[in-house]
């Protein structure tokens, strides 16, 4: 009963921040297309170098592979949540900056629903938006100088809400399909103000202090929803050297090109301040329907081989953003992720503690859709952490040290991350005998 009033609790929680939040970033990088996209797996799967296409695991289930919840067992349901805190220190060469934020990474639930067919549903965000940029400078025309002030702002996220449905041929075959659908809201805003202030003589004793601001201000919000699909399989076997057990597991993951329609609004300001009084003012509303945007193709592969203590996972991955359509842009790049990891523990059932533990290393190189000065963005980070079990809880710890673009660019981000995660387990469905 506590576990189910705890599990009721976080899908309230997180229901209630993934609809409401608007700032699930702080990177000014997020200012292109849909913002950074966030990795789809667990903490556990993080934590050993965003791993997890070909993770057949039985007491965890993960959104990067519908075809993963098929390793639960019978009668056994699993839920999973997971949160982080980011902070970053931004670096151009010429300013230094920290940032951080936090959100809910995700809220999974899965079960076997009969033999062969195995089900899962959830809710994650799939990309964030938080930025804002300001600059300042001077411009001169016919010999009147003026300062010049531009600020650009956004908020906001890309969510999924997901249903998957795996089923099993031949005891070692899974295939799935995802069904999502994806909602959420982007606000961007655009403002230029022109400054001059200056002191006008008149006559040899009669001087004023002019003052002169001209403001224009751009805001826009597109409100989205629509379904989408995914698809993913995993074979599974187990194999036997020098009398040792090594079980193996391939998975792959597919989603076609697919569009996302929004419907946009569009406010512009404009304003005119002479001496703090308002000459003129005027608001121009428009509203726009037919605006979309483009989930790219994507596919990629998986391999887990886990031996007695030891399970190494090795992930590849590449989305096809090259030639989108994200909110009249498409000037993007195609993504390419690299990444393994590896998880050790000396003995699930063992009555030590100690020896029940899970420890986790990774390391991935990932190249984003966004380019910043011409030139791609790329990251790389190292990832480790540990799982520690409590009865029929596990506690998920994962930390992530990286970088993202380099002062080459004109921008570097280095990065920490410290991501928790809980998996529920609990038995359902079980005919209850009495004496």
């Amino acid at each position: 009963m506590k576990t189910k009033k705890l599990l009721l609790l976080l899908i309230l929680t997180s229901i209630y921040t993934l609809s409401n939040a608007q700032k699930l970033n702080t990177s000014p990088l997020t200012r292109y297309g849909i913002g950074e996209i966030y990795f789809q797996g667990n903490i556990r799967q993080l934590s050993m170098g965003k791993t997890g296409i070909g993770d057949f695991s039985s007491y965890n289930i993960t959104n990067l592979n519908p075809a993963s919840v098929s390793a639960l067992k019978p009668n056994n349901v699993i839920f999973e949540f997971g949160a982080m805190e980011r902070i970053s220190l931004f670096d151009n060469a010429t300013l230094q900056q920290w940032d951080n934020f936090s959100n809910i990474r995700y809220i999974y639930t899965g079960f076997r629903v009969t033999k062969g067919w195995h089900t899962s549903l959830g809710i994650t965000p799939y990309s964030g938006i938080g930025y804002k940029v300001e600059s300042y400078d001077t411009v001169t025309v016919n010999d009147y100088s003026s300062n010049y002030y531009t600020q650009y702002d956004g908020t906001g996220s890309v969510n999924q809400f997901f249903w998957s449905n795996s089923f099993t041929f031949f005891k070692k075959f899974s295939l799935a399909a995802k069904l999502n659908y994806t909602f959420g809201s982007i606000d961007r805003q655009s403002s230029i103000t022109l400054t001059k202030d200056d002191t006008i003589v008149s006559s040899a004793n009669d001087t004023s202090l002019y003052s002169f601001t001209s403001a224009t201000v751009v805001k826009d919000r597109n409100l989205f929803k629509n379904l989408t699909y995914d698809f993913g399989f995993i074979y599974h076997d187990t194999i036997r050297i020098h009398n040792k057990k090594i079980k193996y597991s391939l998975g792959a993951i597919y989603s076609n090109r697919q569009t996302i329609n929004s419907y946009m609004t569009k406010i512009t300001l404009r304003s005119v301040m002479l001496n703090n009084r308002s000459y003129s003012d005027s608001l121009f509303f428009d509203t726009v329907s037919t605006s979309y945007f483009n989930l790219p193709q994507t596919y990629g592969f998986g391999i887990n081989i886990s031996l007695p203590k030891m399970t190494f996972a090795f992930d590849y991955m590449t989305q096809q953003w090259s030639g989108t359509h994200i909110f009249d842009t498409d000037s993007y790049k195609n993504t390419q992720f690299i990444g393994f990891g590896l998880e050790y523990c000396n003995d699930p059932f063992s009555t030590r503690y100690y020896r029940t533990i899970r420890y986790r290393l990774g390391a991935y190189d990932y190249s984003s859709y966004i380019s910043h000065n011409n030139s791609q963005l790329t990251s790389q980070a190292i990832t480790f952490g540990v799982g520690l079990p409590f009865k029929s809880i596990i506690f998920n710890f994962g930390f992530v040290v990286g970088q993202t673009g380099n002062l080459d660019l004109g921008l570097k981000e280095n990065f920490y991350e410290i991501n928790i995660g809980i998996s529920l387990y609990d038995l359902w469905f079980v005919k209850r005998k009495y004496m």
